[in-house]
């Protein structure tokens, strides 16, 4: 049995480390989606963004991802104990089934993490209005969670919620493919550690490469800043045209997605030791 001490402090570790990574989440999606947006020389783009909007905007989002998160772990459970690889058509039923419950919650997480400008609460009502001010600095457009759902759906509908849903269901299709493509591979090497090991960290890193693009095509379907309303092919074809086949790992390995995708887990670790020494020396 598991000690509970120990899982606490690997909770408030995980929890720690989030929150501390957080900025450069937010900054990888930002630098995914914005073309207008970069790291400035060796400066992560998390830096570049506190430097405009304040230090506390690196956590703008924060709440939108903690929720998907919550109602994504809910419904995971629900379906804990369905095996969706048991038949083919288990899979194709069960990714578009999570991309319905899901899709709303994203999208108000990517338009709220995206919201680049300066707290709209350290900007009066007057200079809200002022041309000349908004020529100078950028104020964000949403007013905390609630409100960008209102926004969301004053300004495109309830379609709004669901205009990432194709390539969110293509990409769940794709993940759980490639999940089970590498459970066939490692039934076959069988109990080859040194071949696991290298299978493990082939099967992540080709992850990314086949989900980056799909989580980049959902999400300009989401924010649609061209205000174009795309199809999910029309999308596709926008982006080869303009940026070929690289156009859809745009920001990959920008600073803050690599940091993103590497430093939350060392960080638990790291924070797990200091809370168990911490934890020693007190007792």
């Amino acid at each position: 049995m598991e000690d509970p001490n120990s899982m606490l402090v690997w909770n408030i570790s995980i929890a720690l480390a989030n929150v501390a990574c957080a900025p450069m989440v937010r900054a990888a999606q930002i630098r995914q989606v914005r073309k207008d947006q970069s790291a400035k020389g060796w400066r992560p783009l998390a830096g570049v963004l506190s430097d405009k909007e304040g230090m506390m905007a690196g956590w703008r989002g924060y709440l939108a991802r903690g929720i998907t998160f919550t109602v994504s772990d809910l419904y995971n459970n629900l379906f804990g104990d369905f095996n969706r690889f048991e038949h083919p058509w288990t899979i194709l039923l069960f990714a578009p089934l999570t991309s319905l419950i899901l899709s709303p919650f994203h999208a108000v997480q990517i338009h709220r993490t995206c919201d680049i400008g300066v707290p709209l609460s350290s900007v009066t009502s007057r200079d809200r209005e002022d041309e000349e001010l908004k020529g100078k600095k950028t104020i964000q457009k949403y007013d905390g969670y609630w409100d960008t759902v209102c926004q969301i759906y004053e300004t495109k509908g309830f379609n709004g919620f669901y205009a990432g849903f194709a390539p969110a269901t293509v990409k769940l299709l794709l993940t759980d493919l490639h999940l089970a493509m590498f459970v066939v591979l490692t039934n076959v090497l069988g109990e080859d550690d040194m071949a696991n090991v290298a299978l493990s960290m082939t099967y992540v890193m080709t992850r990314e490469l086949v989900t980056y693009p799909l989580d980049l095509i959902a999400n300009l379907q989401m924010l649609d800043y061209e205000n174009k309303n795309l199809s999910f092919m029309e999308r596709v074809n926008k982006i080869h045209s303009e940026d070929g086949v690289g156009g859809f790992y745009h920001g990959i390995f920008s600073y803050d997605n690599v940091l993103s995708l590497c430093a939350e887990t060392p960080l638990t670790t790291m924070v797990a030791m200091a809370l168990t020494v911490i934890g020693g020396v007190t007792a």
